[in-house]
């Protein structure tokens, strides 16, 4: 019997709920009230939290989104661009709220906020990631006490058992982590398929995991613990007050000096928590996380203590071993990842690195059951099997053996390393950065091309400005450009045979070639967008091909457009204006 079989139990989990589970704030009939008072009395038991009735892992729960059509468009239409992502601080979002309505369960809520998420797969423009806000509109609207959702589509999760398994194994070791089930998604009427409803790391999960939410809770998406680098954390809450980041310098701080004082250290992060936390995203090869690739996770300053906590986030490449797992973990072994600042510091410390080991070792022992993890792949195998996406079915029974693969050969393959002896630590991972070093603004009237492969038509820009580095702007002759489609896009968000905008010219003073290709998604080339449409591409100074005396200079331009004329009719229309942003790249290693 489970926890949500026991009949009292489930009443007050659903929060005296109507009765198919439903539990947005409403109003009972009176003998719904009555019965459920006589219920609590006679048990004698306080009523557990409310939002786990959302979070239930044996149930599939049924969401059904609304919104204007054109709207939808807009919002898969979408994007954010890796390069953005790298800047100090942060940009912010580019996504926008739609308003629309959700139906849950069975139960329907006007007016509700929904925008895109995420990155990666999860800016896919069919049927992307989604972030649900219940009460942006009118205040206090909740379903089983919750306000916000988090609807992952599981792109790369393909066997739907990542984020699962993953956020379940931490809070098996005493860890905070968000909750999660399943849910099947329709949009408009469109089946999408089954998503992963993640609990969102907000005010709600602090307070139940950490007993508060007066701290500060920060993101790291390719940040880490460096002097230099704090300002890459996304700070989430305390909008009003200082943007000091006292606590995140102060582990900088004592993570530059020399020796490693573990003493000081141990007063600005529990190290034990810590040691479980790196364990278990070893354990399950969760390779785009914080230990391995400094991404992926949140770090709460917790006033209670007044150290940093470390929550898992975006766990959807995990227990599988695929060919990003492969590309990413960068001299990550099997036993230890430990390219981020902190764990590498920690593993070339004798002390801590026996910690280490003996942390993990004791999760094989207690934690790492194969026979509960694969019942649990049977689980959920049986849950979603009848109601997969058209996109999923093709993908998920291989995935599904690949998860119970892992799962299987998981405590050989670190018996078998660990036996040659404790491996060296990686070398230490640097993330990406990006630096401003320009701007471009463009007024355009072309033609549609085919393809820009194809003899595109070229006509005379109306005007383009480019200027690096605060130097004068470049003069330049013979400007033209070239519109149509180009199939090969290996951007995130961006589907091939996506618009582009390729603009040519010379530099006056010396004939140097430049080139600026700019690629915006399908369901963004249109007039009238209600928001600024994201246009990414390159702007290349030189001729290209190799050259070892004189390569070209190439930058990124990330920005906006605005379409006064949008056809993809040949030799038809497309007008409108641009404005960009100049990036020097650092990739990071």
């Amino acid at each position: 019997m489970t926890i949500t079989e026991i009949p009292w139990l489930r009443l007050c989990l659903t929060h005296f709920a109507l009765p198919d589970g439903h539990c947005q704030r409403q109003a009972a009939q009176p003998a719904q009230w009555l019965s459920a008072l006589i219920v609590v009395l006679i048990s004698g038991v306080a009523c557990a939290d409310k939002t786990d009735g959302l979070y239930d892992p044996e149930r599939l729960l049924d969401i059904r989104i609304e919104l204007p059509q054109r709207d939808w468009v807009e919002l898969c239409g979408q994007t954010r661009n890796l390069v953005e992502s790298l800047v100090s601080p942060p940009v912010d979002s580019p996504f926008e709220y739609f308003k629309g309505c959700v139906t849950i369960n069975g139960t329907r809520i006007d007016s509700v906020a929904v925008r895109k998420k995420g990155f990666l797969g999860s800016l896919d423009t069919k049927r992307p990631s989604l972030k649900l806000n219940l009460d942006k509109y009118v205040d206090g609207v909740e379903y089983c006490d919750v306000d916000n959702l988090t609807l992952n589509n599981c792109k790369q999760d393909q066997a739907l058992l990542s984020q699962w398994l993953t956020y379940r194994t931490y809070r098996r070791v005493g860890l905070p982590a968000p909750r999660l089930n399943l849910a099947k998604v329709t949009v408009n009427g469109k089946y999408l398929g089954i998503y992963a409803n993640v609990e969102p790391v907000k005010s709600a999960f602090l307070r139940r995991n950490f007993g508060d939410s007066d701290g500060t809770l920060y993101e790291g998406t390719l940040a880490d613990f460096t002097v230099g680098g704090i300002s890459r954390f996304e700070r989430k809450n305390s909008d009003d007050a200082p943007d000091d980041r006292v606590e995140l310098r102060k582990t900088a701080e004592v993570l530059s000096a020399e020796p490693l004082d573990l003493h000081v250290l141990q007063q600005q992060i529990d190290l034990e928590e810590f040691m479980k936390f790196w364990a278990v995203e070893s354990l399950v090869g969760f390779w785009d996380g914080y230990n391995n690739n400094q991404n992926n996770f949140f770090v709460y300053a917790n006033p209670t203590d007044g150290r940093l906590h470390f929550i898992p986030w975006g766990a959807d490449v995990s227990f599988s071993k695929g060919v990003l797992s492969f590309l990413f973990k960068r001299g990550a072994t099997q036993s230890v990842h430990a390219r981020a600042r902190l764990p590498h510091l920690l593993y070339k410390t004798a002390e801590t690195r026996r910690q280490y080991f003996a942390t993990l070792n004791q999760l094989l022992d207690t934690v790492w059951n194969e026979e509960e993890l694969l019942a649990e792949t049977d689980q959920v195998e049986k849950l979603v099997v009848d109601h997969l996406g058209e996109s999923q079915a093709d993908s998920f029974h291989d995935a599904l053996k690949a998860v119970r693969r892992f799962i299987k050969t998981r405590r050989q393959e670190i018996a078998n390393e660990l036996s040659k002896g404790e491996p060296d630590a990686p070398n230490a991972g640097i993330p990406g950065s990006a630096t401003v070093v320009g701007a471009v603004t463009a007024k355009f009237d072309g033609q549609w091309s085919q393809q820009l492969s194809d003899d595109p038509i070229e006509v005379p820009i109306e005007s383009l400005t480019i200027q690096v580095n605060d130097a004068e702007s470049l003069q330049l002759d013979n400007l033209s450009l070239a519109i149509g489609q180009k199939q090969q896009v290996s951007s995130p968000g961006i589907d091939p045979g996506s618009p582009r905008l390729l603009f040519k010219g010379q530099l006056t003073t010396d004939r140097t070639p430049v080139k600026l290709e700019l690629t915006v998604t399908k369901k963004s080339f249109r007039t009238n967008n209600r928001f600024p449409v994201r246009i990414q591409g390159t702007l290349i100074e030189g001729r290209e091909g190799f050259s070892l005396f004189n390569p070209p200079i190439s930058r990124a331009a990330c920005g906006t457009v605005e379409f006064d004329a949008a056809s993809t009719v040949p030799g038809e229309s497309v007008r409108g204006s641009l404005t960009l942003k100049l990036y020097d790249v650092s990739w990071g290693k």
